[in-house]
């Protein structure tokens, strides 16, 4: 296992008071991280984060992050795009297992993995790699049939694609150029042409198409 800088700052987000302190001393212990912070909520993380907490990685139970529509997975993917992300998942939240692989996650392991696993995710991840464990490479995400469903039953190009999954994740026209390379004025051409296509007038409209699709209701 390749060195990691002693300085490298985690975060832990879980409701269970014996998992985080369980994953902390691990952590410690064994590669020598600096875990600066635990958290029981999705809303506790945010606050740290907004009053200038920083963190190299964060790993988080998948089950808070999901609550609330995505809250926290979103605002992370989009405030901080360079923070590692190491999602924790039961085996059987088949669908958001599948949906959180979609959201440029950096790993998911299983709650239950040993330490071994643990340490093994965490390095690879720090060292640039994703890491996701033997089981939850098995099954093709469902948030992606889904929009391979709606390429094909709506038309969509696959630019009009790549934006749909930027919109959904609550960026502005402005940052989906600057991602894109593209000029605000052609986001804004595709934009409406995605919903004039889906037949939608705004995003709520969207979310619950995306509601209507039956792999998807337990997660939105």
């Amino acid at each position: 296992m390749n060195p990691i800088r002693m300085n490298t700052k985690v975060i832990i987000a879980d409701e269970q008071e014996v998992f985080r302190i369980g994953v902390h001393d691990i952590l410690k212990q064994n590669l020598d991280l600096r875990v600066i912070g635990h958290f029981t909520t999705g809303n506790e993380v945010m606050d740290f984060l907004e009053d200038g907490g920083q963190a190299d990685l964060i790993l988080f139970n998948i089950d808070l992050a999901i609550k609330n529509g995505q809250t926290l997975l979103n605002y992370l993917i989009r405030e901080f795009p360079k923070m590692k992300k190491l999602a924790v998942c039961k085996k059987d939240s088949e669908a958001i297992r599948d949906f959180c692989s979609t959201l440029e996650i950096d790993g998911i392991i299983d709650t239950y993995c040993s330490s071994q696993m643990l340490l093994k995710s965490v390095a690879e991840i720090l060292k640039g790699n994703r890491f996701f464990q033997e089981y939850y490479k098995k099954t093709q995400p469902v948030l992606g049939d889904f929009y391979r469903q709606v390429e094909k039953e709506y038309d969509l190009t696959k630019r009009e694609v790549d934006i749909l999954k930027l919109i959904l994740h609550q960026f502005e026209n402005g940052e989906i150029a600057k991602k894109l390379n593209l000029s605000p004025l052609t986001i804004k051409t595709h934009r409406r042409n995605i919903f004039k296509k889906l037949k939608v007038r705004n995003l709520a409209g969207m979310v619950w198409l995306i509601k209507d699709h039956k792999e998807l209701h337990r997660i939105f």
